[in-house]
């Protein structure tokens, strides 16, 4: 008697479908397969929302009611993001087993970080996201079950997962960005300085006052925060210029004002 053929499952993890995608996702500590392997897994069929910039709303927002997506004058939202694919499993205990562990991405976490790898251009950026709805799997069969999850981010620029590093000198320093979007670094005034700084060409910020020996100083160029992080103190009323954001490729930066503490930045290459 000739065998029955059973309809095909998109999906099925004992089948192979080289239309299924080759950029796989972490969202937390759960990772998402761009192709189905044997054995318990998560395959990611979609992912809405990655590609392309953020959406920006409003007029001119008045600078002390800025938040973290301030640029300039102009809002931009984060960015939401669905992932969408299956949950394949070889019984229906590893099953409930999966529906546990996507459950859990947000139990003890608001937010999380979305990871995304696209192998074929050796790239891997990421976001850090909070829950807009939480998974919720829809079982087809104890093998297979559909699952969609969507978040959203408090920024829209896509960074680079490997952070950058450097202690600017007199001199200057070269401090690249190879994304399509201005990176924006955190810069540390490590004390005993006086009046520091940083210039590049165009443009140029000044701490106006001292810091002395054992206070850091920590400034976020994309927030605009100026803090001391021991005592949560701001000082944003002491600073002028400009705030840096790196362009597409390198910049040199210099320090500038006095003293023999240090001015350190870590930054990330970003992407809209």
């Amino acid at each position: 008697m000739a065998r029955a053929v059973n309809p095909y499952v998109w999906g099925d993890p004992w089948e192979f479908d080289p239309r299924l995608s080759r950029v796989t996702a972490t969202l937390g500590d759960v990772p998402w397969v761009g192709r189905p392997h044997h054995g318990p897994c998560f395959l990611l069929q979609r992912l809405d929302g990655w590609w392309g910039g953020g959406a920006v709303s409003g007029g001119p927002t008045p600078f002390p009611a800025g938040d973290s997506g301030i640029h300039g004058d102009t809002f931009l939202h984060g960015r939401v993001v669905t992932l969408r694919g299956k949950v394949l499993t070889e019984n229906g205990a590893q099953q409930l087993d999966a529906f546990d562990e996507l459950g859990a991405i947000f139990a003890t976490a608001r937010r999380v970080r979305l990871e995304v790898e696209e192998s074929e251009r050796s790239m891997a950026r990421y976001l850090t996201v909070a829950p807009v709805t939480l998974p919720v799997p829809q079982p087809i069969s104890d093998r297979v079950a559909e699952v969609s999850v969507t978040v959203e981010s408090d920024k829209f620029p896509l960074l680079d997962v490997v952070e950058q590093s450097v202690t600017i000198p007199a001199a200057g320093v070269s401090m690249k960005n190879d994304g399509t979007y201005r990176a924006y670094p955190v810069v540390s005034l490590v004390g005993p300085l006086t009046n520091p700084g940083l210039s590049w060409p165009g443009g140029s910020w000044t701490y106006n006052s001292t810091i002395p020996s054992g206070t850091t100083i920590t400034v976020e160029m994309d927030r605009r925060w100026v803090r001391n992080l021991a005592n949560t103190v701001h000082s944003r009323n002491v600073v002028s210029g400009s705030w840096l954001g790196l362009p597409r490729g390198a910049t040199v930066v210099k320090r500038t004002g006095r003293g023999s503490g240090s001015i350190r930045a870590v930054w990330r290459s970003a992407w809209s």
